[in-house]
């Protein structure tokens, strides 16, 4: 049990949120039911209204908060929980090989964002979708500068898991997210050449706000504090923090002095007496009103501050506010495409067959998930009216009421690769390579530098990378291999990098730079490892000059394709040979040759992803046939939890009511009534179906 006294900052913020801030009635009706919905998630259905209609304030804004950190009830795409693949490796590809591989990864966001609109469609916890919304466009990071969709898709774990809760915490975890550190180029953030970008936007967007409390000085010195804290190269891009790059000398940050590194940042900004009004604020627009009242944004401040930051209190007592009930904020908030087009099919209670065409016309109104314009998110408001999107809105609305397009589209869902499955004994490809669990089975070659010295000193350099790797049963996701030497008179120096390999494997001695290589001098004696290690070694030596013959058409092995030092140029064919030679009459002395089969372009689905396009007898024609029904394949449906087959059942779930069927459809629909309906009831006509039809085609839809 905690102490009492570790329990006064929650119970102050519990006094402070049930004090003045709190309004409210003993019973909510229809309208105010429809605005706490709307407000807090997606549009409104009616069984939703129903459910809130009767409860109080209080009442009802606890049991929306109570469905937040609720897990996805829609199932992620299966490659979100595989190993992520190194990016830097793929620019060594030939160049068909690599516009194949990119555009298999903007499949896989197009996969992405369908998952997450579908979910926010179906999901019974609206405002956990909301709120990941919120933060994704606060910390926002676009595909377009990280080309990585697992990468994306970790981003918003990382959203969704503190979307509610402790903000130190999402603070902190931005700070050593790969997403964030690519995107705004915090990987080329040294102590040699420090980058200021992340530094920046951290103050400036993500924390303080624009001008608040902070100088360039603080900039600077934030940036020195994050140097060094970049994203892996040759394993699963994660964070890594580059001891040699990182700046360990004192900083002044925010009026204070240390050796601060990049995780200090967070508590030096939550820690300033002008922290809290900016984030009080964008919640306040994103939720009461687009003009934030000074005096409640200061008494909201000391509610999160009572709370230690946790955001749960804060939206508590934001939703209590008096100033959220206000019918002078209602209709006040035009609303983003997301939410007028999730919300639209939320509130109707109809099902979408196809959320690529949902991900179409969002991105026609400008808004698609993953891809925010820039780190400043999007816009909010009025930004949002333009004559383009105007009429994009409309259109899109206007098919969201048509049933027969929405049967046109509808489909069984299923996974791209399922699509790929099913037609793929029409391409006449050969099945995968059957392997034995002896052989050595390497799935995908990676030439990474291939440099000889044209000097006294001839130097040889020469780095690999080996994908879905498997032998005697020991899978390995990826081994990187160095091979070289000092000048022709040293030995051969044999390393593997081992940040994806059990603890020990290949065991011998770390690199002084990089603990994650270790490797042996095989003129010297074998690594000291397990036995099955050495005929490991053995295998992959044995087979080196097929290894390298994988490499052949990347531009490693190309005249001036890659970039070499001064007194350096390309290995030469006759150098790669010689090598060979003396590395395997080196490594055998010491280590008994393994008899083995070697079988390449066998890494399964869901390995790096390039092994369809790989397979004898698959040209680049069928490559690309194949990409358009992997993309086919992708297409889903999403439905919500209330489906409505017309208006009048649509108008028989509301609570009951005095006002007309007509009249009752509108005020659950819409935070304003289209001015002139109710006093005209012919206006729209009498069939409830056209009504319902009209008033989502009327402007005053699009507002909240």
């Amino acid at each position: 049990m905690r102490p009492l006294i570790l329990l006064l900052p929650y119970f102050l913020a519990a006094f402070l949120a049930s004090g003045p801030l709190k309004a409210g009635p003993d019973a909510m009706d229809v309208t105010e039911a429809r605005h706490l919905i709307s407000r807090t998630g997606f549009g409104a259905a009616p069984d939703e209204i129903a459910a809130l209609t009767g409860l109080s304030y209080a009442e009802g804004v606890d049991q929306i908060l109570s469905g937040l950190g609720a897990p996805p009830v829609t199932p992620l795409p299966a490659w979100t929980s595989h190993w992520g693949y190194p990016a830097q490796q793929i620019y060594t590809l030939e160049q068909t090989a690599a516009e194949l591989f990119f555009a298999m990864r903007y499949l896989e966001l197009a996969e992405l964002q369908q998952w997450w609109l579908a979910e926010m469609i179906a999901t019974p916890n609206p405002m956990q979708e909301r709120l990941t919304l919120f933060w994704h466009s606060h910390f926002a990071t676009s595909f377009e500068g990280v080309e990585n969709p697992l990468l994306m898709a970790r981003q918003h774990g990382l959203l969704r898991m503190h979307a509610s809760g402790d903000f130190a915490a999402l603070a902190r975890g931005i700070l050593t997210d790969p997403a964030m550190l690519i995107y705004l180029s915090n990987t080329e953030n040294s102590r040699e050449a420090p980058n200021e970008d992340l530094a920046r936007e951290f103050f400036e967007l993500f924390t303080l706000g624009e001008g608040r409390g902070y100088t360039e000085a603080d900039i600077a010195e934030a940036a020195r504090a994050l140097t060094g804290y970049g994203v892996a190269e040759l394993s699963a891009p994660v964070f890594r923090f580059v001891d040699e790059a990182h700046d360990p000398e004192t900083k002044t940050i925010l009026g204070r002095s240390g050796t601060f590194r990049g995780e200090d940042l967070a508590d030096l900004a939550l820690e300033h007496p002008t922290f809290g009004p900016y984030i009080v604020e964008r919640l306040w627009r994103e939720f009461i009103s687009d003009t934030p009242d000074p005096l409640a944004v200061e008494e909201l401040v000391e509610v999160w501050r009572a709370a230690e930051w946790q955001l749960q209190p804060l939206l508590r007592a934001m939703l209590l506010h008096e100033a959220f009930w206000a019918e002078d904020n209602r209709g006040r908030l035009i609303k983003g495409p997301i939410e007028l087009m999730v919300g639209a099919i939320r509130s109707l209670g109809v099902e979408l067959g196809d959320m690529a065409a949902l991900a179409w016309v969002l991105r026609e109104m400008g808004q698609e998930v993953f891809l925010p314009p820039n780190v400043a998110g999007w816009p909010q408001g009025g930004d949002w009216i333009t004559e383009t999107s105007v009429a994009a809105r409309a259109q899109a609305l206007s098919y969201l009421t048509d049933p027969n397009a929405r049967r046109y589209i509808a489909r069984e869902a299923e996974t791209a690769m399922a699509a790929l499955e099913r037609e793929m004994a029409r391409f006449d490809v050969p099945p995968l390579p059957e392997v034995d669990a002896g052989d050595l089975r390497i799935g995908q070659v990676f030439g990474l530098e291939a440099i000889e010295g044209t000097g006294p000193a001839s130097h040889v350099e020469l780095v690999l990378s080996l994908y879905d790797v498997s032998f005697q049963g020991e899978t390995f996701r990826s081994l990187n291999l160095y091979v070289g030497r000092e000048a022709a008179d040293e030995p051969w120096v044999m390393g593997f990098h081992t940040a994806d390999c059990r603890p020990g494997c290949f065991a011998n001695w770390p690199s002084e730079d990089d603990p994650d290589w270790v490797g042996f001098v095989p003129v010297l004696g074998p690594p000291s490892a397990a036995l099955r290690d050495h005929e490991l070694v053995a295998a992959i030596v044995g087979h080196f000059e097929q290894i390298l013959e994988n490499t052949s058409e990347q531009r490693v092995w190309r005249h001036g394709g890659w970039e070499v030092g001064e007194n350096e140029r390309p290995m030469r064919e006759r150098t790669a040979r010689a090598m060979i030679r003396e590395l395997q009459e080196a490594v055998f002395t010491r280590i008994a040759p393994v008899d083995t089969e070697i079988v390449f372009a066998a890494s399964a689905q869901g390995g790096l992803g390039l092994a369809p396009f790989y397979r004898p007898g698959l040209d680049r024609e069928r490559g690309e046939e194949m990409f358009d029904l992997m993309a086919e394949g992708q297409r889903r449906a999403a439905a919500p939890s209330h489906l409505y087959r017309d208006a009048e059942a649509w108008v028989e779930a509301l609570p009951e009511g005095a006002l007309l069927d007509r009249d009752r459809l509108l005020e659950a629909l819409m935070a304003l009534p289209p001015q002139g309906l109710l006093e005209t009831p012919a206006l729209f006509g009498p069939d409830l179906n056209e009504v319902l039809r009209d008033a989502v085609l009327a402007p005053e839809f699009q507002l909240n």
